[in-house]
């Protein structure tokens, strides 16, 4: 009796058999690579030495195309338009120019690095006494009636400001980031001038230049839009305290808490309730 149907396949674990002509047995046909099954050797299931991402991990395709290695675990995240690991040091960036905080997408390369833009923090600084302002330089604090060379020492104890003192005038609250230069890298910038003396109100930021009378020192750039880094919307306002009566401006990232108290106001708001711009906290 014929062992096999002619011409009919069957696997003998990895090989490829079929039956002869006469039907009186099996040959080896082919040896599959990745597996044979039903009598047909198993299709590859990715093209060998290509990359792919299985979560945070980097897996790259075999050199027979059967299957799927893990190669490396990535630190930050796997971007899978790339099967790479990306957003910490040297490597990409993730998509939406995302690399592994406090690095930054360099613009042109796609590569994530530190950021060496030349900044500076701008401080909160608020007058317990009669006003209130920021300005841009550390451990540093001007009354808002005065110009920035007298710093502290003009917070003094008097019949309005009954026990102010240079240690105890003024606090520090929040902070906020600013770039002294324009960086390509993060969009459309606009550089912001404290004016410390002199214009209507006094003591107040704009994104131009001050007055020629005026005390004008840069405190770095703010951005237009929340590009890059900058997402944190900051917000212009307007205080008028009751001791002097001269309105002053100040930036805030909270506007309902700092632009509607007694006195105060919202300076500037966009046509769509945009924020005066974007900083990075």
């Amino acid at each position: 009796a014929a062992a096999c149907t002619p011409g009919a396949y069957q696997c003998a674990g990895n090989v490829r058999q079929q039956c002869t002509s006469d039907g009186c047995g099996w040959t080896n046909v082919q040896t599959c690579a990745c597996g044979c099954s039903g009598g047909s050797c198993v299709a590859g299931v990715c093209t060998p030495g290509a990359y792919q991402c299985a979560g945070n991990v980097r897996q790259q395709c075999a050199s027979d195309g059967c299957g799927w290695t893990n190669v490396q675990t990535c630190g930050y995240q796997c971007n899978p338009s790339i099967g790479a690991c990306c957003g910490a040091q040297d490597e990409a960036c993730c998509g939406s120019s995302t690399c592994a905080a406090p690095l930054v997408c360099l613009n042109g390369s796609s590569t994530c690095a530190a950021d060496t833009t030349p900044k500076t923090t701008s401080y909160r600084f608020v007058n317990r006494c009669n006003s209130t302002h920021w300005q841009s330089i550390a451990n540093a604090c001007y009354p808002g009636s005065s110009g920035p060379t007298q710093g502290c020492g003009s917070c003094t104890n008097t019949a309005v400001n009954p026990g102010c003192s240079a240690s105890t005038c003024w606090q520090r609250e929040i902070a906020f980031t600013t770039y002294l230069i324009g960086p390509v890298p993060y969009g459309s910038f606009s550089q912001v001038f404290h004016c410390f003396q002199g214009g209507s109100p006094s003591n107040t930021y704009t994104r131009g230049s001050c007055s020629s009378y005026g005390d004008p020192t840069s405190i770095g750039w703010i951005a237009n839009a929340p590009v890059g880094l900058f997402t944190t919307p900051v917000w212009l306002c307007s205080w008028t305290p009751p001791a002097t009566g001269v309105p002053k401006q100040f930036f805030t990232l909270s506007k309902a808490a700092e632009c509607a108290g007694a006195g105060r106001s919202l300076v500037y708001e966009g046509a769509y309730g945009d924020p005066y711009g974007y900083v990075q906290p």
